[in-house]
């Protein structure tokens, strides 16, 4: 299983540093199969270098532990819109809201440097949560989100650019 981890990483972090198109859909497919450690150490390996911008694609891939869960709350969660002035609205099926702050930060998992989104403490849908961004290959991003008030990890979902 480390190998496929590491050739999956190895290859996706080729892949960056050519102008190669974004992932397909076999390689969704391949992330959605993982196991949150083997996300845990994709994160680890990702680049926090530029912000997204634009319409992502989201898709969750475990929540609260639960890959059930994960798939009921995507049947409403389509992803984020970044509008490159340093915040993000969530994107639901017909409408879109709850913003998030995007910055520069340090990763609550290893203390590295990732994309940090920061939802307002008194929001009435996610309030205080914290997602936090590495980019893993050409237009896709892997996210973990926290609650910001335990710090506990609740999630792990995909952004892909459309």
């Amino acid at each position: 299983m480390k190998l496929v981890i590491l050739s999956f990483s190895i290859a996706l972090t080729t892949s960056m540093a050519s102008a190669s198109p974004p992932c397909t859909a076999d390689d969704i497919r391949s992330l959605r199969r993982m196991t949150a450690c083997e996300w845990e150490t994709l994160f680890r390996n990702g680049k926090a270098e530029c912000l997204p911008l634009g319409t992502h694609k989201g898709v969750i891939l475990e929540a609260e532990g639960s890959r059930l869960k994960a798939r009921l709350q995507g049947l409403v969660w389509k992803g984020k819109d970044f509008d490159g002035n340093g915040t993000m609205i969530n994107r639901w099926t017909g409408f879109r809201a709850v913003t998030a702050e995007v910055s520069h930060g340090t990763s609550w998992l290893d203390g590295q440097a990732c994309i940090v989104l920061q939802y307002a403490q008194d929001a009435k849908i996610f309030p205080g949560v914290r997602d936090e961004l590495r980019q893993i290959g050409p237009g896709l991003w892997l996210g973990r989100g926290y609650d910001g008030t335990k710090r506990t990890h609740t999630v792990d979902f995909i952004l892909q650019t459309r």
